[in-house]
């Protein structure tokens, strides 16, 4: 319990909120059909820094699931960068654990984010800055993606019917 304390304290230590966000670079991805990371501008994206070896990491997948799959209608992508060094063992886990979300190697987004403890999850908002950073399990995720959705422009084809192609 003592250390992941000690890994959660130090996860928050150097908070994004309020700032422009670097850039996120993916070694590899692990998941099919990833977005487009270079082109993340004027939407709500979310991302995790987690690894399979972290307990509080592997348990909050469910829930992070279920947070996936509320928000994908409204446009969030939602990115997990492992800090795993093999990208067929985070495949084959991400397979087994049945994760809904966008999956990858990660290759150095934590540092320039300036994460030091797993796992951490970052809520940016449609111009680029971290808009909530803290614990998967926080009460306070869902509100700031909410929030995030909120204060962004509506979608593009809102209010159009599309037909058989909505």
């Amino acid at each position: 319990l003592f250390l992941v304390l000690l890994l959660c304290t130090a996860a928050l230590a150097g908070s994004l909120v309020g700032e422009t966000v670097p850039g996120i670079t993916v070694r590899e991805w692990v998941t099919e059909n990833p977005p487009d990371v270079k082109n993340l501008a004027g939407r709500v994206y979310v991302v995790e820094f987690w690894a399979t070896w972290c307990p509080s990491c592997v348990e909050s997948i469910p829930h992070l699931n279920g947070i996936n799959d509320k928000y994908k209608e409204s446009g969030v992508e939602f990115i997990a960068l492992s800090e795993d060094k093999s990208a067929e063992q985070v495949r084959e886990f991400a397979r087994r654990k049945k994760i809904t979300y966008h999956v990858a190697i990660d290759n150095g987004t934590v540092d320039w984010f300036g994460i030091s403890g797993y796992p951490t999850i970052v809520v940016v908002n449609h111009l680029g800055k971290a808009v909530w950073q803290g614990y998967p399990w926080s009460s306070e995720l869902e509100a700031a993606i909410e929030k995030a959705i909120a204060a962004g422009p509506p979608p593009l084809l809102a209010g159009v019917d599309l037909g058989p192609f909505s």
